[in-house]
């Protein structure tokens, strides 16, 4: 491995010490509302009914925590700790605490995740020292090592809308059409993490009007289409 490579590892290992570190505060008791909103919906739609009938999020996040709840379940199955859904849903009243650290720690990833992309951007971009240097900056945001705390969805919004960005960079560079569709889908899923995510899809038209020269129109309206389509489906 190169120096470079080498300072990386360490940014990105200090970003998850701090996103890690104090990662089950205030458990077994609940202080966020938010959070407990979230893990309450997911499990409801356990029983079978998808529609989360909750709409101050968007979907994809609770089925995401569903998800998770779901491999909870059947490990606990396969092991021995729940006989059944009961026992399943009687663990969670005794003790939410695994049922919270599965969305936390869920969190705190994406928001290790955050910090390769921003490097990778920033270097595509500038330098490689102005990509080591902007994760080192965006690991000790305490308000993004804060969100990373917490069951809100904020960091996995963040990670889709960066990769999504990242997409649209080389669509401009490479004149990659396959690029722009996929920045379409990644805009799309990111607003079905999170509502604000939605005014982010601008970026497409800014990067199609200015800087594409080769992208068929047909490509860039589709790449617009696919924002909605899979919002919808997610």
């Amino acid at each position: 491995m190169t120096r470079n490579s080498w300072i990386l590892v360490g940014i990105l290992a200090f970003g998850a010490f701090l996103r890690f570190w104090g990662i089950g505060w205030g458990l077994p008791y609940e202080y966020q509302s938010e959070e407990y909103k979230i893990i309450k919906y997911a499990l409801k739609m356990g029983s079978g009914d998808l529609n989360p009938h909750f709409f101050e999020y968007p979907s994809l996040y609770l089925y995401f925590m569903l998800f998770l709840f779901g491999q909870y379940y059947l490990l606990g199955r396969l092991t021995g700790l729940f006989a059944n859904t009961h026992d399943f849903a009687l663990s969670f009243v005794k003790d939410p605490t695994p049922f919270y650290l599965m969305g936390r720690v869920s969190e705190a990833v994406c928001g290790v995740i955050l910090l390769y992309l921003v490097y990778k951007i920033g270097k595509r971009l500038f330098s490689e020292n102005v990509g080591l240097c902007s994760a080192l900056i965006f690991a000790a945001l305490p308000n993004f090592v804060y969100l990373s705390h917490i069951i809100k969805g904020y960091m996995g919004m963040t990670a889709l809308l960066l990769l999504a960005f990242w997409k649209i960079v080389r669509a401009i560079e490479e004149e990659d059409r396959k690029a722009y569709l996929w920045a379409g889908a990644l805009l799309g899923l990111a607003a079905s993490t999170k509502y604000p995510a939605a005014p982010f899809g601008i970026i497409l038209p800014l990067a199609y009007f200015f800087f594409s020269r080769n992208i068929p129109v047909r490509t860039f309206l589709l790449s617009l289409f696919l924002i909605p389509v899979f919002f919808i489906l997610a």
